[in-house]
């Protein structure tokens, strides 16, 4: 299923291979989510990227990211109540999967993925643990 949504996303494409190009290691990670009362309620796959071996100014450039300070959620929700206004929160599945990258970065072998010899995978769409997935 993670699969599937993977390549949905278009988040690789098969090039040929690159053997000067430096490659990104993944590995896969198992979760089993439960419910309140600790049934198990789902298994859960996510593909991950090794980032630490990332280089700047080769794979990535920057790392930061945006991220809203409390002060101005509490002002945002003080003025809410102040004029009586209704306030909704999202959360967007799959966020990281579906931001594009702006550097190059490719992977030459996924566990699970047959991929064709002298063929390797560049990575379109940021992928969880790569360095700059959070800035994208």
């Amino acid at each position: 299923m993670e699969l599937q949504k993977l390549f949905s996303l278009g988040t690789f494409e098969y090039v040929d291979s690159l053997l000067q190009k430096k490659t990104i290691n993944t590995k896969w990670v198992f979760t089993i989510k439960y419910t309140p009362i600790g049934l198990v309620d789902r298994f859960k796959a996510q593909l991950v990227a090794r980032g630490f071996n990332q280089k700047k100014s080769e794979d990535f450039w920057e790392t930061f990211s945006l991220t809203i300070r409390y002060e101005s959620i509490r002002l945002i929700l003080a003025i809410a109540c102040a004029e009586n206004l209704k306030v909704h929160q999202a959360d967007i599945d799959t966020a990281y999967l579906q931001a594009k990258l702006h550097a190059k970065v490719y992977v030459y072998k996924i566990d699970r993925i047959n991929i064709p010899a002298g063929k390797m995978l560049q990575v379109h769409n940021a992928l969880y643990r790569l360095k700059q997935s959070s800035k994208e």
